[in-house]
């Protein structure tokens, strides 16, 4: 049986290191579901009153309302109705609760032993070119390859330096079909030193990453991770 070891992470803000004893460590990428419900906002309709002895709805005055979008409740007797309408834009058309994944980048621990932490696909050659980037302008252009990514795709990058990380999840935004911007936490990317040139570009998208699995710990950038007690 391995030994544990015990690995020190530091978040960023707030600045807390905590402990934790794992069987093996990785630099990784991965995919968690994202849930949330649609907007659900009070469906106000104006005065409807009873109008017969065998009325559905005895008075309606301004009342918030929450039912299906195309419900119709009848006053009585009476022809008068109230139809109910969506208030989200989408009418509610993705049902609660809506799933959907996010890709994340950072560290996976394996808490018991023998525990595989899964490793990311490998990406293939047509989802993959290089580019050169000019730092006035911080807009790539694409250099060899066939692919370009799509606005919106996550891409990774091979070279670090002038403003890359090799380790980060970038959000690609599509100015044509051989240029482009990286985004990090929806900023534009600064290319900050010497336009560079000949840098690899490779798409991840979360359908394609692994999902988080039992018996590893994973945390997200961005976090630092070391084997000594920091000071």
């Amino acid at each position: 049986m391995a030994a544990a070891v015990t690995y020190y992470i530091t978040t960023t803000n707030p600045r807390i290191t905590v402990p934790i004893a794992a069987y093996a460590m990785s630099r990784t990428f991965w995919r968690e579901p994202k849930v949330y419900r649609n907007l659900f906002q009070p469906l106000k309709q104006a005065t409807m009153q009873n109008g017969g002895t065998t009325g559905a709805v005895t008075g309606v005055i301004d009342v918030p309302v929450v039912a299906i979008p195309g419900t119709v409740y009848t006053s009585g007797a009476n022809a008068t109705s109230m139809s109910v309408v969506g208030a989200a834009p989408d009418n509610q058309t993705n049902t609660p609760h809506r799933c959907d994944w996010v890709p994340k980048s950072g560290y996976a621990f394996a808490l018991k032993d023998g525990v595989t932490i899964p490793d990311p696909p490998v990406l293939n050659a047509p989802q993959a070119c290089t580019f050169n980037a000019a730092t006035t302008t911080d807009i790539l252009t694409q250099a060899t390859g066939t692919w370009w990514p799509d606005n919106g795709d996550i891409v990774t990058v091979g070279t670090a330096g002038n403003g890359l990380v090799t380790t980060a999840l970038y959000t690609f935004v599509r100015l044509s079909s051989t240029t482009g911007k990286l985004l990090l936490n929806g900023s534009v990317v600064d290319i900050n030193t010497a336009n560079p040139t000949g840098v690899t570009m490779a798409l991840v998208t979360a359908s394609a990453l692994p999902d988080a699995v039992a018996d590893v710990f994973y945390i997200a950038d961005p976090v630092l991770v070391s084997t000594g007690e920091p000071l």
